[in-house]
């Protein structure tokens, strides 16, 4: 592999409003050798706007005949394009990055034990999303809570990484075998960090770098995806916290959809 080189994975569907930011911003950095981006059969203009901007084959457009979800999508990348990265970095196509991002990064894998490093996201307007959590647990599942993880600034160890940005040793991704395609689309992320973690690879991030992550925060949820955030839950409860954590997991969902219920009434009252 080369040294300090990077293959960058983006995963679009119907992302045609964004895409060209973040080709843009990935295309000018020397340390990003190919973009790689995976289309789940959008049906925008995701994938023409991909080809415009294919310069000199660093830029490779996989088109898949379905949405096979995020977490498939970049393995897929990985396994027929990223062979020849010592780094690989899963970017979502409504992130912007800074010119330094990577130079900022990739002198922490001086550390042989780092397996992922993650930067934190903010809106346009400078406000901080969520970029690192500890790991679920039953009571706040039940509670659909997250404890999200105060760094100051600093770079620490975390439990896991927002998926929106991750920046990964290629050694360590494989190792991992990839994201779990038991996860459509939320939790993917939680339970490769969790994996990693186990395997005595260390999840960090790098609280002083900073990247752009706008779509979602604030937006109305659509019942899709609600739904797709329950079963990711349910598989993620199961799978980690046994029996009791996936009882847990079915008192949310039933407590979320009665909520739903009383809004609904509530608005028609």
């Amino acid at each position: 592999m080369n040294p300090r080189t990077v293959t960058a994975i983006v995963v679009t569907y119907n992302s045609g409003r964004f895409v060209d930011r973040i080709l843009e911003d990935l295309l000018a950095m020397d340390h990003v050798d190919r973009v790689v981006v995976v289309d789940n059969n959008s049906s925008d203009d995701s994938t023409a706007r991909v080809r415009s901007r294919i310069v000199r084959e660093k830029v490779t457009l996989i088109e898949s005949a379905s949405n096979v979800g995020f977490g498939a999508a970049v393995n897929r990348a990985v396994n027929e394009e990223c062979q020849h990265s010592e780094f690989i970095a899963v970017v979502n196509p409504d992130v912007g990055l800074g010119a330094d991002v990577f130079d900022r990064l990739l002198d922490q894998f001086d550390d042989d034990q780092l397996g992922v490093i993650g930067v934190q996201l903010a809106r346009s307007d400078g406000t901080p999303v969520s970029s690192a959590r500890s790991f679920p647990s039953r009571s706040t599942i039940l509670r659909r809570t997250a404890v999200e993880v105060e760094h100051g600034g600093r770079t620490i160890s975390v439990d896991w990484l927002c998926g929106a940005f991750m920046l990964w040793r290629h050694d360590a991704f494989r190792e991992v075998h990839g994201f779990s395609s038991d996860y459509f689309l939320y939790y993917e992320d939680v339970d490769i960090c969790r994996r990693a973690r186990e395997l005595g690879w260390d999840v960090v991030i790098a609280g002083s770098v900073s990247a752009v992550h706008d779509q979602g925060h604030g937006a109305k949820t659509s019942p899709a995806l609600l739904r797709a955030n329950r079963r990711s839950r349910r598989r993620y409860a199961r799978r980690w916290l046994g029996r009791s954590g996936w009882g847990a997991a079915l008192a949310a969902d039933v407590l979320e959809q009665a909520g739903t219920t009383l809004r609904r009434i509530g608005l028609r009252r």
